[in-house]
């Protein structure tokens, strides 16, 4: 097992993410980077690259190593739940600004369970590069977990306006190494752009087109990150993996991927748990429940 990381709980629960530096080597970084931008740039089509990291031996260390697993005891207490939600992500270095969002099942009604109490989900993202002196790193918009607006277009005005004036909004200048959490309520952005100068206030998707180029952070790169979630046991862990089973990409991924004994007792050894999410959603194929209908996101009923 690695060395611990040092987290700052309070920080966590205030920001609703947290920037964990030096979190992994530059030897482990520059051996993500590689193994995975010779899959998404050598014209290979296998899926290991775009499936469950845990499954690759490659990554497996970012899931399975304890790191990620300490984090989330720490910030959430209690036993953490790893359920094969991960993936890695490319972009080119001329790809335009992400789209600001939250990851939870419920994201636009204040009254629907996601937002009844406390959210113990998680995800962690590693970014395969430097992003403190170049565009490409994630946004987000601190404080967003506690609440989300009745109203979308009050929304948009808390991310673009409000949140940007306030410094609410902000682009994360990670360097190479660091491990970034978020809460899966927290409005975010994976793939972003600031404005250059000693502010490095934020570009959105939104407002891209109204910022002159060469007033934007450029990305000399292409950009690899990695990305894991994990969460406590509980309703909101049960909803959560309710509202996967409709993702197309997340039951073809599970669908993919069947753990070992071995894996099984890698969690167990460390106090957390693996999930079968193999088995679960094969079953629920096998009864005729539907599963992976949908390509995006789409409401969850009450």
């Amino acid at each position: 097992m690695s060395a611990r990381v040092p987290v700052d709980a309070e920080t966590f629960r205030r920001d609703g993410y947290l920037v964990m530096p030096g979190a992994f080597s530059h030897d482990e970084v520059s051996a993500y980077r590689e193994h995975l931008l010779a899959k998404f740039e050598g014209g290979d089509d296998s899926a290991d690259y775009s499936g469950d990291l845990f499954a690759n031996p490659v990554t497996e260390s970012f899931i399975g190593d304890g790191r990620l697993i300490e984090v989330c005891r720490d910030l959430l207490g209690g036993e953490p739940v790893y359920f094969g939600d991960s993936s890695a992500m490319y972009y080119a270095s001329n790809n335009n600004v992400c789209g600001f969002h939250k990851d939870n099942a419920d994201r636009h009604n204040p009254d629907a369970p996601d937002w009844d109490g406390d959210y113990p989900i998680i995800r962690f993202g590693l970014y395969l590069q430097d992003h403190s002196r170049q565009g490409g790193g994630l946004m987000l918009c601190a404080g967003s977990h506690k609440s989300v607006a009745r109203n979308r277009k009050l929304e948009v005005l808390n991310e673009e306006v409000f949140g940007w004036f306030s410094g609410r909004t902000r682009y994360v200048p990670s360097d190479v190494g660091d491990l970034i959490v978020w809460n899966l309520r927290t409005t975010h952005a994976g793939m972003g752009r600031y404005l250059r100068g000693p502010i490095r206030r934020p570009i959105s998707e939104r407002t891209q087109h109204l910022v002159p180029g060469f007033m934007q952070s450029k990305l000399a790169e292409s950009r690899l990150a990695m990305f894991a979630s994990f969460g406590l046991a509980g309703k909101h862990l049960d909803r959560y993996l309710r509202y996967l089973k409709t993702r197309t990409y997340m039951v073809d991924i599970w669908r993919q991927t069947q753990y070992t004994p071995g894996m099984f007792a890698k969690f167990e050894a460390q106090n957390a748990k693996l999930l079968d999410m193999h088995g679960e959603v094969s079953a629920d194929i096998a009864a005729g429940r539907p599963v992976g209908g949908y390509t995006y996101w789409a409401p969850l009923p009450a």
